[in-house]
């Protein structure tokens, strides 16, 4: 991407689709052919550059666990405990389930609320491109 602003340590990244990109895909999920970070700018990169991000394989594996396998989890559990209450019924277990899903819903966004601003060691500038 190409550095267009820069504010403190971080810098603002215009990301474009290219052969660093093979794998990812962070833009397509998006709906956007160019899309926007804001990075790390540990190597001092300077507005007009041309730079390499990465993205933290780590909190790329935790997010798509809160967002993909928890809500899945709670609507089991969801599931299971209204069905406790009416094992003769299915409706008290998908109205379960229905409930263990908005919580799951709520949990993720309280959990962006809080600390989506502060993990800013997500998004880094490692290199120049040559």
């Amino acid at each position: 991407g190409e550095i267009v602003s820069i504010n403190e340590e971080f810098a603002t990244v215009k990301l474009f689709k290219g052969e660093h990109c093979k794998g990812c895909k962070g833009c397509d999920a998006h709906g956007v052919r160019d899309m926007t970070v804001v990075a790390e700018n540990d190597i001092q990169a300077q507005v007009g550059d041309s730079v390499i991000i990465e993205i933290s394989p780590r909190h790329i594996i935790g997010y798509s666990f809160l967002i993909f396998i928890f809500p899945v989890f709670c609507m089991i559990a969801g599931y299971f405990a209204g069905h406790l209450f009416d094992r003769e019924g299915e409706i008290i277990g998908a109205a379960g389930a229905f409930i263990a899903l908005i919580f799951a819903l709520i949990i993720i966004r309280l959990t962006d609320k809080l600390f989506g601003s502060k993990n800013s060691n997500i998004v880094r500038i490692s290199r120049f491109v040559k």
